[in-house]
């Protein structure tokens, strides 16, 4: 029988397996720490997109004009790419943020090649799936993992979510793509929202999906979160979840490039560019290598006042930490 991966976002581990975790994450945490090197390169190879989610920051700034489409351009993207298998070649590249990756007009291209350069490089895309059906057979065997960002589970609470009668050709194309791939890569994970929708609900979309996974494949549960700074929690929380705050991981192992090439600790950076709030960026890949903008002093001193739980105002107004397990621990006024 097959066996469904559901990932919890609110899940909390036994005491002892958080014990491990800490240790765990704390040997990496050096390592990043005193080396610069993220594990995580996530570009937005686009700003352009075919929907209009409410609870995306670029809906909200594309109303009011100051949102900046465009495509990446090719020769500083694969630019990035040969510097990633030069230095970075062991860490994960993901495609998304500010945008729906499979609109790039090199998609199909861009992904090919970056596949025969970088062969055991974990690629994760993630989208709207809207226009799934035109990139099938490149994004086969090519990334590892596709984020499946279906977020609601039925066509009425869609429409209304995202602005575009999608649903059915979003699930259309889901269900050709799972029986296409088979139990080859990528790995589906089929992304839902706890937002408004009851573990009833829920249930009932798992049960409807289950004859079309592999068994590679999953679900992706998670909160929704403010993290764009434009999301009203109200309308799809009566009470929304409350967390104690800790150091968002997303400084100590990501490193996001928008369409533009700036570069930014997080993919805040797509809504941060927009708003020209230039406060968290780290540099410009126009002018600066990956490892000169790593070196840079800014990424540290960011770090150090996440961990003296001393946050910018740009990180105080952002829940994305809200997302991730709690693996830090205080000890002496700091976090580690």
């Amino acid at each position: 029988m097959r066996q469904l991966q559901l990932q919890q976002a609110t899940f909390n581990p036994p005491w002892k397996l958080q014990v491990a975790h800490h240790r765990v994450h704390t040997y990496f945490y050096n390592l990043i720490h005193h080396t610069g090197y993220p594990s995580e390169f996530a570009i937005s190879i686009t700003s352009r997109c075919n929907s209009r989610c409410d609870h995306c920051a670029r809906t909200h700034l594309t109303k009011k004009g100051s949102w900046d489409i465009r495509d990446i351009d090719y020769h500083l993207l694969m630019s990035l790419i040969r510097q990633i298998q030069k230095g970075y070649s062991h860490t994960n590249i993901m495609l998304g943020g500010g945008g729906e990756p499979l609109l790039y007009r090199y998609f199909d291209e861009f992904i090919t090649e970056t596949r025969r350069m970088l062969h055991d490089t974990r690629i994760t895309v993630y989208s709207n799936l809207i226009a799934l059906n035109q990139h099938i057979h490149p994004l086969i065997g090519n990334i590892t993992k596709l984020i499946a960002s279906v977020n609601f589970t039925n066509a009425k609470m869609y429409r209304e979510k995202t602005g575009v009668d999608k649903y059915h050709q979003v699930t259309h194309n889901l269900q050709q793509f799972l029986k296409e791939k088979g139990d080859r890569n990528p790995s589906v994970k089929i992304q839902v929202f706890t937002a408004t929708q009851n573990m009833t609900e829920l249930q009932s979309f798992m049960r409807m999906w289950k004859p079309f996974l592999n068994t590679n494949d999953g679900f992706m549960i998670v909160d929704l979160h403010n993290f764009t700074r434009f999301a009203d929690l109200t309308q799809y929380y009566q009470t929304p979840p409350i967390y104690r705050r800790f150091p968002c991981r997303q400084p100590f192992i990501q490193f996001f490039a928008t369409a533009s090439g700036s570069a930014y600790p997080c993919c805040m950076g797509s809504v941060l560019h927009n708003t020209h709030d230039r406060r968290l960026q780290l540099g410009d890949l126009n002018e600066q290598s990956v490892s000169e903008i790593l070196d840079g002093d800014r990424l540290n001193k960011l770090r150090s006042n996440h961990l003296h739980g001393v946050y910018p105002s740009t990180c105080q107004t952002c829940d994305l930490w809200k997302t991730f397990h709690n693996y830090w621990f205080k000890f002496n006024d700091r976090w580690w």
